[in-house]
């Protein structure tokens, strides 16, 4: 599984995509936040740059081809967090980035999958802990169905938060509470 709120049509997303298609694993789906539909290379999709700049007009529609060719090779996609009408929702964004390998070994951090993000100061983190992929694998399976969660698991190795927005009020004050 992977999950991130950017996914674009450049060679980061066409690794991707690549690395799913010859993954051995039965259930393949890639989970992008609707960020996606609106804003590539972070400028929006119905913009001026759009009508001006060839480049970019050919990244937007590779990123439709590329989640297309994701979907004809056996990769489940979806979209989270729909924009609403006019785009109202824009600003509640799922702000996930995660790679899960298998049952134990996931990935965890803030690179999305696209090429402009790689000149940005980033990281993720391998884990390689079974109660701790489960418990993402569970938010991934929560997050596909379009259930967004608020709770905090505690495993062996420390506690994982998942936030929901403002419905995480509370959880936000036991977080800053633990780093006090």
């Amino acid at each position: 599984y992977a999950q991130a709120m950017t996914f674009e049509g450049d060679a980061a997303g066409q690794h991707l995509i690549e690395i799913m298609k010859a993954s051995p694993a039965e259930d393949k789906r890639l989970l992008i936040d609707s960020y996606s539909k609106l804003v590539i290379n972070d400028h929006f999709i119905p913009s001026l740059k759009y009508l001006r700049d060839g480049d970019f007009r050919s990244e937007v529609k590779n990123t439709k081809r590329l989640v297309e060719e994701a979907r004809e090779n056996g990769i489940a996609v979806t979209f989270t967090n729909p924009l609403g009408w006019m785009a109202l929702k824009y600003p509640l964004r799922n702000h996930k980035k995660m790679v899960i390998l298998d049952s134990e070994v996931s990935f965890l951090g803030g690179i999305n999958f696209s090429d402009h993000n790689f000149a940005w100061h980033d990281m993720m983190v391998q884990l390689s802990d079974r109660e701790l992929g489960k418990a993402l694998t569970e938010d991934f399976e929560c997050t596909w169905q379009g259930i967004n969660q608020s709770r905090a698991i505690n495993t062996e190795l420390g506690t994982l938060y998942l936030f929901s927005g403002i419905k995480s009020r509370q959880l936000y004050d036991d977080f800053f509470d633990h780093i006090r």
